[in-house]
């Protein structure tokens, strides 16, 4: 029987500003680089990513709950902890500046973060941010994305976790700045991790990507009380099998991406037995490499009537990748749910 939660977990996507001064304390925020965003409550994440669009476009995830707790932490070694929890959920936020050594602090980060959820008696990952600084540069022969992979495995490793199915749904993503921040969002029960049938399991990707493969699961089905069920999509590009198509394409790219979450979602429905989840019902976070495509892009979602996202200019976690989506969906949330 699939595990259902105690209390409700909120996902929304909305205007910033808007959010902020609503009702209600949020959880956690991920708030993107716009001048004019005030101070959020909760746990909160900045990142340092260009909005495009304009301030319409400016929005952020957030998880809400009765908060009972936030704690801020900083250690000596400039690894900061600050969290927030509710009864039944955790989101902390890690960051760390990173100069040298970056297998080693990718693998302090985790450390931290999995001592963080065990010890707060929400041991479960359900969903993963993972914003890396320069993450496409090479060093001593390696990409940095293939670098802190294996620190985050080791971390993994360390704390005596199996890699496979039950993986959380998560995004990886480049920023010019030099601060490694990982934002997690756990809970007392584990998700249903889905796969998609048109690629390989991120976790089981050839030796070609690196000497430790990501650590994540395409999508991530959290069970709740009431039916309102989350559905969390982790990062989607251009790959099938384990190899980017459409290469320097960026139209093409966008729509393989679309193509991939449309398996995804059909995947979770097969697993439910009945149509649960929709393409236009999703929201999230579309991450562009080149400002200049933002146009084609969001063309792109909205001719598939994908309206509720927002647009950052990012790095994506390979080179030859222009585009990355992020997404999330709630039953309930719509009136034919």
């Amino acid at each position: 029987m699939a595990p259902v939660l105690t209390s409700e977990l909120r996902a929304q996507r909305a205007p910033a500003t808007a959010a902020l001064g609503g009702d209600g304390t949020p959880l956690g925020l991920i708030l993107p680089a716009w001048p004019d965003l005030p101070q959020a409550p909760g746990a909160t994440l900045r990142v340092p990513m260009p909005c495009l669009g304009g301030e319409a476009c400016v929005q952020q995830g957030w998880w809400g709950g009765a908060v009972l707790q936030t704690s801020r932490t900083q250690g000596r070694d400039g690894l900061s902890l600050h969290l927030a929890q509710s009864e039944d959920f955790l989101w902390a936020v890690a960051e760390l500046q990173v100069e040298q050594d970056l297998l080693g602090q990718a693998q302090a980060v985790y450390a931290l973060l999995l001592q963080t959820v065990r010890e707060s008696g929400k041991p479960q990952l359900l969903r993963v941010w993972n914003y890396l600084p320069r993450i496409n540069a090479v060093e001593d022969g390696e990409e940095r994305y293939q670098t802190f992979n294996r620190g985050r495995r080791r971390a993994f490793a360390a704390a005596g976790l199996s890699v496979g199915m039950g993986a959380p749904a998560a995004c990886a993503l480049g920023t010019a700045q030099g601060t490694l921040r990982v934002a997690v969002l756990a809970g007392r029960e584990p998700v249903l991790s889905i796969e998609n049938p048109r690629q390989v399991s991120a976790y089981d990707y050839p030796r070609q990507y690196g000497e430790e493969p990501p650590l994540f699961s395409r999508a991530a089905w959290l069970p709740q009380t009431g039916g309102r069920d989350l559905l969390f999509v982790s990062g989607t590009a251009s790959i099938v099998g384990h190899a980017t198509v459409h290469a320097g394409e960026v139209r093409a790219q966008t729509e393989e991406s679309l193509r991939n979450i449309e398996a995804v979602l059909q995947s979770a429905n097969a697993r439910a037995g009945r149509p649960l989840w929709r393409l236009p019902e999703l929201s999230g976070c579309v991450y562009v490499r080149h400002a200049e495509d933002y146009s084609v892009v969001r063309a792109a979602l909205e001719d598939r009537g994908l309206r509720n996202f927002c647009y950052l200019q990012a790095d994506v976690c390979r080179s030859d990748l222009l585009v990355e989506i992020e997404a999330e969906a709630q039953l309930g949330s719509f009136s034919d749910a």
